[in-house]
């Protein structure tokens, strides 16, 4: 992941295990990382145990759903720090529960979240690469 020092990325879903793994490793690389996620004290811990050598990640608190928050933070973001040259779209939500015991409106939050920060007009600000990672849970029983 080498010729990234210096690059911005916007990480969302930051203060959970992938999010925040993604995070560390950016800040390691020299990447002004923004982690965007709607838990704060995860963000919190986030800010306090990524980086070395003095660097860390900027902690936003963002409920991505929103579109009026999402708009707000790409402009701070890029009021602060010039541009968006990375986003990684990591945000997500599941509940363990058999497929046939959810609903229309369980299935509209999960799908919401999935791609609310790529369906906004935002992510024109985005100079860069996106990533977009998914992860799985499958039930048995």
């Amino acid at each position: 992941m080498r010729g990234l020092e210096g690059r911005v990325a916007l990480v969302t879903g930051a203060g959970g295990g992938i999010g925040r793994a993604i995070c560390s490793r950016f800040v390691e690389e020299g990447i002004t990382v923004v982690a965007a996620d709607i838990d704060e004290g995860s963000l919190r811990s986030l800010s306090r145990n990524t980086g070395s050598a003095g660097r860390s990640a900027y902690p936003v608190r963002l409920d991505i759903t929103d579109f009026t928050a999402v708009q707000n933070a790409v402009m701070d973001v890029v009021s602060r720090f010039g541009s968006i040259d990375i986003l990684v779209n990591n945000a997500g939500w599941d509940v363990a529960t058999p497929f046939v015991e959810t609903t229309p409106d369980f299935w509209d939050k999960v799908i919401a979240i999935i791609i609310a920060f790529l369906a906004s007009d935002d992510a024109n600000f985005i100079t860069g690469q996106t990533i977009s990672v998914s992860g799985g849970l499958t039930m048995h029983g």
